[in-house]
C-alpha cells in the first residue's frame, strides 16, 4: 500500500526526472512468489496492483489503472512472462494540453504482452514477445513485436540482437498550438522500428570492452485535428498538412573499461551519434535509413580515470613512518 503526493510548487529539476507534478496517486497491490516445483514448474510468481491519481490543487479526478502478470520458469529452463495493463474507464489527462488548466478526457483502453525466453544456460538464447492493445474506438488496435537472440560464443564473447517495432492506430495526442495559443490535438498512426546490435568481450574479470550500434525510427501521421473544449472533450477543425513527423536516431556507443586495483578504473568512451528529422509522413523504412545516413555526424570522445584513495591505510603507514 502507497501514497504519494507532489505539490505543484515541487520543482521536477531538484532530483532529475521527474514526469508528473500536482498530484496525489494512491497504489495498493498484492504480490506472491514461490520457489517450490509444481509438477513441470521450477518457480512461480504472480502480481497484481491498482492505482488512482488524483490532481492535488485543485482536488480533481485523473485516472484508474491496474496492471497484473505472471512470471514462470519451466523445469527445462525456458520462461515464460505475461503482463497486462489497463486503465478500464474514461480518464483525465493534465499533461497532454500542454497547458496549465486544461486536460484531455481520454479514452479507455486495455494492454497485455506475452513474452518467452529459451534456456539462458545455453550458447544460444532466444528472447520474443508480442504485444497488443485495444480501446473502445473501432479500428484502433495497437500491435508490436520484439525478438532478442544471442550468442555467448565463449566465455569471454557475447553477441547479443535486438529488434522492436510496433504500430499504434488512432493515437491521440497534442500536436501544436494555434494562432491564439490553444491546444490542437490530433489523431494520428504511430510506427516504431529498432534494432540493436551489441559485443561484448572480456579479456579477463578486470578488463572488459563493449560495442553498441542502434538504429531508432518513429513516424507520426496525422488523420485528423481537434479543438481542445474546456470539458476536455474535443471537436472537429479544419485538416491541416505539414505536421507529421519523421525521426530518425543511429548511435554507436564503444566503452572499455579496466579496473586496475580495487576501487580503481580507467574508462573510454567513444559516442558517435546521427539525429536526422522532417516532416515527410509518405517516406517509408527504406528512405529514411538512406536520409539517416546522409545526415552529418556527431562524435565525443571522454576519459575517466578513477583512484580509490584508502584513507585508514594512508593513516596507518603516516603512523609507523
Amino acid at each position: 500500500v502507497a501514497n504519494s503526493i507532489i505539490s505543484p510548487d515541487y520543482s521536477q529539476s531538484d532530483l532529475g526526472i521527474l514526469f508528473n507534478y500536482n498530484e496525489i496517486a494512491n497504489f495498493i497491490g498484492l504480490h506472491g512468489q514461490t520457489y517450490k516445483e509444481m509438477g513441470k514448474l521450477l518457480n512461480l510468481s504472480w502480481w497484481f496492483g491498482n492505482n488512482v491519481r488524483f490532481r492535488y490543487k485543485p482536488a480533481t479526478y485523473a485516472e484508474y489503472s491496474f496492471n497484473a502478470g505472471i512470471f514462470t520458469t519451466f523445469k527445462n529452463y525456458w520462461s515464460l512472462n505475461y503482463s497486462m495493463y489497463s486503465k478500464p474507464v474514461y480518464y483525465n489527462d493534465f499533461y497532454e494540453p500542454r497547458v496549465e488548466g486544461m486536460f484531455f478526457h481520454a479514452r479507455p483502453f486495455f494492454y497485455n504482452s506475452a513474452y518467452v525466453s529459451s534456456d539462458y544456460r545455453k550458447k544460444f538464447v532466444l528472447g520474443m514477445s508480442l504485444g497488443f492493445g485495444e480501446s473502445p474506438l473501432p479500428k484502433d488496435p495497437y500491435y508490436e513485436i520484439s525478438i532478442s537472440p544471442s550468442w555467448n560464443a565463449t566465455d569471454k564473447i557475447r553477441l547479443v540482437y535486438d529488434a522492436f517495432a510496433s504500430k499504434d492506430h488512432k493515437n491521440y495526442g497534442f500536436s501544436h498550438f494555434d494562432a491564439n495559443g490553444n491546444p490542437i490535438l490530433g489523431s494520428r498512426d504511430i510506427w516504431v522500428v529498432t534494432h540493436a546490435l551489441q559485443l561484448q568481450y572480456a579479456f579477463n574479470s578486470r578488463m572488459n570492452v563493449s560495442a553498441r550500434a542502434r538504429y531508432y525510427w518513429s513516424k507520426v501521421v496525422y488523420n485528423n485535428f481537434f479543438n481542445l473544449n474546456e470539458d476536455g472533450t474535443l471537436t472537429d477543425t479544419d485538416f491541416e498538412e505539414g505536421w507529421d513527423e519523421n525521426y530518425n536516431v543511429f548511435n554507436i556507443d564503444f566503452l572499455y573499461s579496466w579496473e586496475f586495483s580495487p576501487g580503481s578504473r580507467l574508462t573510454l568512451s567513444w559516442k558517435n551519434n546521427i539525429q536526422q528529422f522532417d516532416d515527410k509522413g509518405n517516406d517509408n523504412y527504406a528512405d529514411n535509413v538512406h536520409k539517416t545516413f546522409d545526415t552529418p555526424t556527431g562524435n565525443n570522445v571522454s576519459v575517466m580515470f578513477m583512484y580509490y584513495l584508502d584513507y585508514q591505510q594512508l593513516k596507518h603507514h603516516k603512523q609507523h613512518s
